[in-house]
């Protein structure tokens, strides 16, 4: 698949399904057990070189939505003119609800800003959480992404949600978050 550069000339696709990916024997000691988030010993841009941060997230949900044991999580930085992924940590083995501060705190620590963030969803529902969509409120800003099993990648941001809660006339807080993931017609919106 060719992408365009902006000048609007064809180029190679950043997206090298072929370099090593992030495994567990990679993961600091500490967070090496089956059931946690594994945090990598070394925090780097794993892929980068593509024009949106959705072509990022697209990339990284190309490359580690079949690994169906765990959820998988990065974040999309800028990487001089255009983007890029980190490293991804991986959630615990059969984990609903992935702890990310680790992750998140080694990202900054490495001296990273997030832009973005994206995770995969192995099994289970092939939307957004009720789980990501209370995340997404609480940050309040940013993107997030999701790539299920289908390797079908989805965006969701803040005013989505909201948007969403209040077509709806339900309260912005646990129950109608939970009210909104069960509700079939929200799935933010497809990443092509």
């Amino acid at each position: 698949m060719a992408m365009l550069s902006a000048a609007g000339i064809a180029c190679a696709d950043p997206c090298d399904l072929d370099v090593p990916r992030f495994e567990p024997t990679l993961a600091t000691v500490a967070t090496s057990h089956p059931r946690s988030t594994r945090v990598p010993r070394t925090i780097e841009v794993e892929l980068a070189g593509f024009a949106t941060r959705a072509e990022a997230a697209k990339c990284f949900g190309r490359r580690y939505h079949e690994l169906r044991r765990a959820e998988y999580i990065t974040a999309i930085v800028q990487v001089g003119e255009g983007w890029g992924y980190l490293t991804p940590g991986k959630g615990g083995r059969n984990v609903r609800k992935v702890a990310t501060a680790p992750l998140f705190e080694a990202y900054r620590a490495a001296g990273f800003r997030l832009f973005a963030l994206a995770h995969t969803h192995p099994y289970g529902t092939p939307h957004f959480s009720d789980v990501d969509l209370a995340a997404m409120l609480k940050a309040g800003s940013g993107e997030f992404y999701m790539t299920n099993w289908r390797n079908e990648t989805w965006r969701m941001d803040a005013t989505m949600v909201s948007d969403q809660l209040e077509a709806r006339a339900w309260r912005a807080n646990e129950r109608g978050v939970r009210r909104l993931a069960r509700h079939l017609g929200f799935e933010g919106e497809r990443v092509e």
